[in-house]
């Protein structure tokens, strides 16, 4: 089983230090709104850097977290040809680029939340009112650019569009959203899906690997994994297991969602702080999120049912282990 460790070049010598690099290794880099430009895959990845030297010498697994899913949506232009280099270096195990409870977070999230800013209206939409009215003031890209309250598409995309009303006419319209984002990146999508499992068509649309989202918010482990574990092996493909560390909680009647946090100080691979963000990353240490115990039991589970990579998720240590 292969462990994907966020790449950090801060923590790397931490990583060394403790054992943790080895020929089970990989890496993943972070990709979200927050992430300053020369920490997003274009840069840090380029040809020749640290990182893209390391996974050439060693040919260890590598992947993007995330296109979309699980957090604002910002557009961003991948590098064709450095995807093509990745390919080239190794094969199936650059596993892509994560695409992130998308069945779910958009129905769930980001359809209801339109919904109720168009006052029910079913669409399409007035574009340019759309995007006035879901601006989160919170979700502000390191050049200051604010953006929308989507996880999957924007408000401009979706102003075009009507809500699905028949499971038939919803199955097209995620079967859209991942041919779009799998052109974006030459075929390279990694779906990473819990509640909404959408694995079948993904597989014949020729995605390449099966990461089923699990932890204390997500029930049915063992279903996803099955799901997971027998079309991969039906196709030849690989598949592995991304724990997610979250767990909600409540401050009186309002939920929020609270993470372990083992560092010194505050920073994390998100790039995100107390301030500019609603979740709570720091307040409860090592007691945040849920617990290490069901980590460990998730792991062994994965381990047993023949998972080909393990992946935790949330807010790791930036700063480790030096």
């Amino acid at each position: 089983m292969k462990f994907f460790h966020v790449y950090n070049e801060e923590a790397f010598k931490g990583l060394e230090k403790n054992g943790l690099i080895n020929k089970d290794s990989g890496f993943k880099i972070q990709h979200a709104f927050s992430v300053p430009e020369c920490r997003k895959f274009n840069n840090i990845a380029a040809i020749s850097t640290k990182l893209h030297t390391l996974i050439k010498e060693n040919k260890y697994p590598f992947y993007v977290d995330r296109i979309a899913g699980g957090i604002t949506y910002h557009k961003y232009d991948f590098d064709q040809s450095l995807i093509e280099e990745y390919i080239s270096v190794l094969g199936d195990w650059f596993l892509g680029f994560q695409l992130h409870e998308s069945a779910s977070n958009r129905r769930n999230s980001d359809w209801q939340r339109i919904l109720s800013l168009m006052d029910g209206s079913f669409g399409p939409y007035d574009a340019k009112k759309l995007r006035e009215l879901s601006i989160r003031s919170f979700a502000k890209m390191p050049d200051g650019t604010v953006l929308a309250a989507f996880s999957q598409d924007t408000p401009e995309h979706y102003a075009t569009m009507t809500y699905a009303k028949t499971p038939s006419e919803y199955m097209e319209e995620i079967k859209d959203l991942f041919l779009r984002r799998m052109a974006e990146v030459k075929g390279r999508i990694l779906p990473c899906d819990s509640y909404y499992l959408a694995t079948k068509i993904q597989n014949d649309m020729g995605m390449n690997s099966f990461m089923p989202e699990v932890g204390c918010q997500i029930p049915q482990m063992r279903i996803e994994v099955a799901l997971a574990r027998g079309i991969a092996k039906m196709s030849g493909k690989t598949w592995g297991t991304y724990y997610e560390c979250w767990r909600e909680s409540r401050d009186g009647d309002l939920p929020f969602y609270s993470m372990p946090c083992y560092n010194s100080d505050t920073s994390n691979e998100w790039y995100l702080t107390q301030e500019t963000h609603p979740d709570d990353f720091t307040t409860y240490g090592k007691n945040g999120g849920s617990s290490r115990l069901l980590q460990n039991r998730i792991y062994h589970y994965a381990l047993m049912a023949g998972a080909h990579y393990f992946r935790r998720s949330g807010v790791l240590i930036a700063v480790m282990l030096i």
